[in-house]
Protein backbone atom coordinates (compact mmCIF):
# COMPACT_ATOMS: atom_id res chain seq x y z
CA UNK A 1 0.00 0.00 0.00
CA UNK A 2 1.63 3.37 -0.97
CA UNK A 3 1.27 6.23 1.21
CA UNK A 4 1.69 9.63 1.35
CA UNK A 5 1.34 12.15 3.34
CA UNK A 6 -1.06 15.14 3.62
CA UNK A 7 -0.67 18.64 4.98
CA UNK A 8 -4.78 18.08 6.26
CA UNK A 9 -4.15 15.14 8.12
CA UNK A 10 -0.68 15.49 9.70
CA UNK A 11 0.64 17.09 12.82
CA UNK A 12 4.68 17.61 13.07
CA UNK A 13 6.13 16.82 17.10
CA UNK A 14 9.38 18.22 17.91
CA UNK A 15 10.70 16.05 20.34
CA UNK A 16 13.09 17.34 23.10
CA UNK A 17 14.98 20.25 20.94
CA UNK A 18 17.04 21.56 23.82
CA UNK A 19 19.39 23.90 24.13
CA UNK A 20 21.22 22.18 26.51
CA UNK A 21 20.70 18.87 24.61
CA UNK A 22 21.70 19.77 21.08
CA UNK A 23 25.28 20.54 21.74
CA UNK A 24 25.97 17.16 22.87
CA UNK A 25 24.47 15.39 19.51
CA UNK A 26 25.49 13.81 16.60
CA UNK A 27 25.87 16.55 14.15
CA UNK A 28 23.60 18.56 16.64
CA UNK A 29 23.51 21.83 14.33
CA UNK A 30 22.37 19.60 11.16
CA UNK A 31 20.09 18.50 12.92
CA UNK A 32 18.92 21.47 14.43
CA UNK A 33 18.80 23.20 11.28
CA UNK A 34 17.00 20.62 9.93
CA UNK A 35 14.41 20.39 12.21
CA UNK A 36 13.82 24.38 12.05
CA UNK A 37 13.50 23.54 7.78
CA UNK A 38 10.86 21.31 8.59
CA UNK A 39 9.03 23.54 10.79
CA UNK A 40 8.63 26.12 8.70
CA UNK A 41 7.52 24.61 5.59
CA UNK A 42 4.83 23.02 8.36
CA UNK A 43 3.95 26.85 9.36
CA UNK A 44 3.82 27.84 5.89
CA UNK A 45 1.27 25.08 4.79
CA UNK A 46 -0.84 25.30 7.77
CA UNK A 47 0.24 21.71 9.69
CA UNK A 48 0.13 22.29 12.98
CA UNK A 49 2.99 22.04 15.54
CA UNK A 50 3.55 20.34 18.69
CA UNK A 51 7.05 20.18 20.58
CA UNK A 52 8.21 18.50 23.76
CA UNK A 53 10.47 19.59 26.16
CA UNK A 54 12.00 16.78 29.07
CA UNK A 55 12.83 18.37 32.15
CA UNK A 56 13.89 21.66 31.25
CA UNK A 57 15.10 22.73 34.56
CA UNK A 58 17.56 20.23 33.58
CA UNK A 59 17.86 20.50 29.97
CA UNK A 60 17.05 24.07 29.44
CA UNK A 61 14.58 25.11 27.47
CA UNK A 62 13.10 24.02 23.70
CA UNK A 63 15.56 25.86 21.04
CA UNK A 64 14.24 29.50 21.17
CA UNK A 65 13.66 29.09 17.03
CA UNK A 66 11.86 25.49 17.53
CA UNK A 67 9.61 27.34 20.15
CA UNK A 68 8.84 30.43 18.24
CA UNK A 69 7.48 27.70 15.02
CA UNK A 70 5.54 25.52 17.32
CA UNK A 71 1.75 26.02 18.32
CA UNK A 72 2.33 23.76 21.73
CA UNK A 73 4.14 22.92 24.00
CA UNK A 74 4.21 19.84 26.35
CA UNK A 75 6.59 19.30 29.41
CA UNK A 76 7.43 15.93 30.20
CA UNK A 77 9.50 13.74 32.54
CA UNK A 78 8.52 10.33 31.26
CA UNK A 79 10.79 9.33 28.28
CA UNK A 80 7.62 8.90 26.39
CA UNK A 81 5.80 11.82 25.72
CA UNK A 82 2.38 10.00 24.86
CA UNK A 83 2.20 9.42 28.45
CA UNK A 84 2.68 13.11 29.26
CA UNK A 85 -0.70 13.53 27.35
CA UNK A 86 0.94 13.94 24.14
CA UNK A 87 -2.21 11.94 22.18
CA UNK A 88 -4.76 14.22 23.81
CA UNK A 89 -3.06 16.82 22.28
CA UNK A 90 -2.75 15.76 18.66
CA UNK A 91 -5.71 17.35 16.94
CA UNK A 92 -8.04 14.81 16.10
CA UNK A 93 -8.18 14.95 12.14
CA UNK A 94 -4.21 14.35 12.17
CA UNK A 95 -4.06 10.36 11.15
CA UNK A 96 -0.15 11.14 10.14
CA UNK A 97 2.32 12.04 13.04
CA UNK A 98 5.38 13.67 11.20
CA UNK A 99 8.28 13.42 14.10
CA UNK A 100 11.60 14.26 14.88
CA UNK A 101 13.89 15.42 17.75
CA UNK A 102 16.31 13.87 20.48
CA UNK A 103 17.51 11.52 21.63
CA UNK A 104 16.84 9.15 18.63
CA UNK A 105 17.08 6.27 20.52
CA UNK A 106 15.44 7.63 24.19
CA UNK A 107 12.60 10.20 23.47
CA UNK A 108 12.06 10.20 19.82
CA UNK A 109 11.82 6.39 19.79
CA UNK A 110 9.54 5.91 23.08
CA UNK A 111 7.36 8.36 21.70
CA UNK A 112 7.09 7.60 18.52
CA UNK A 113 6.15 3.75 19.88
CA UNK A 114 3.38 5.23 21.81
CA UNK A 115 2.00 6.90 18.60
CA UNK A 116 2.48 3.93 16.37
CA UNK A 117 0.29 2.18 19.15
CA UNK A 118 -2.15 4.50 19.06
CA UNK A 119 -3.32 3.22 15.92
CA UNK A 120 -1.61 6.06 14.25
CA UNK A 121 0.70 6.35 10.71
CA UNK A 122 4.16 7.77 12.43
CA UNK A 123 7.09 9.38 9.94
CA UNK A 124 10.32 9.81 11.19
CA UNK A 125 12.34 12.79 9.78
CA UNK A 126 15.66 11.03 9.69
CA UNK A 127 18.07 14.01 9.06
CA UNK A 128 16.41 16.24 11.78
CA UNK A 129 17.33 13.30 14.59
CA UNK A 130 19.98 12.74 16.78
CA UNK A 131 21.63 10.76 19.51
CA UNK A 132 24.87 11.38 20.87
CA UNK A 133 26.34 8.47 19.20
CA UNK A 134 25.81 7.57 15.32
CA UNK A 135 25.31 4.22 16.20
CA UNK A 136 22.49 4.94 18.75
CA UNK A 137 20.44 6.65 16.30
CA UNK A 138 21.26 4.35 13.30
CA UNK A 139 19.72 1.21 15.34
CA UNK A 140 16.35 3.68 16.51
CA UNK A 141 15.82 4.01 12.56
CA UNK A 142 15.91 0.47 11.99
CA UNK A 143 13.88 -0.44 15.02
CA UNK A 144 11.05 2.22 14.15
CA UNK A 145 11.37 0.90 10.16
CA UNK A 146 10.88 -2.80 12.01
CA UNK A 147 7.78 -1.58 13.79
CA UNK A 148 5.94 0.25 11.40
CA UNK A 149 6.86 4.07 10.82
CA UNK A 150 8.49 5.16 7.73
CA UNK A 151 11.79 6.59 7.66
CA UNK A 152 11.49 9.88 5.34
CA UNK A 153 14.01 13.53 4.78
CA UNK A 154 12.56 16.99 5.41
CA UNK A 155 11.92 17.48 1.72
CA UNK A 156 9.61 14.39 1.41
CA UNK A 157 7.47 15.68 4.01
CA UNK A 158 7.45 19.16 2.40
CA UNK A 159 7.22 18.12 -1.17
CA UNK A 160 3.91 15.65 0.15
CA UNK A 161 2.47 18.50 2.08
CA UNK A 162 3.07 20.71 -1.07
CA UNK A 163 1.53 17.99 -3.80
CA UNK A 164 0.59 21.21 -6.51
CA UNK A 165 3.73 23.43 -7.95
CA UNK A 166 0.62 25.79 -8.83
CA UNK A 167 0.21 26.41 -5.49
CA UNK A 168 0.30 30.02 -4.44
CA UNK A 169 3.05 29.34 -1.58
CA UNK A 170 5.09 27.31 -4.16
CA UNK A 171 7.75 29.78 -4.64
CA UNK A 172 7.93 30.87 -0.80
CA UNK A 173 8.44 26.35 0.01
CA UNK A 174 10.71 26.26 -2.75
CA UNK A 175 12.76 28.79 -1.02
CA UNK A 176 12.81 26.79 2.14
CA UNK A 177 13.89 23.97 0.04
CA UNK A 178 17.08 25.57 -1.29
CA UNK A 179 17.64 26.68 2.51
CA UNK A 180 20.15 24.05 2.91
Amino acid sequence: MTMLLSAKTSVVVAVDLQGRLLPAIDNGSNVLAQAQRLLRMAALLDVPRISTVHRPEKLGPTEAMVRSLVTHEIEKTTFNACHAGLLDALPSAADDVVIFGCEAHVCLLQTAMGVLMSGRRVWVVEEACGSRHASDKATAMARLRQAGAQIISVEMAGFEWMHDSLDPRFREFQALVKAV
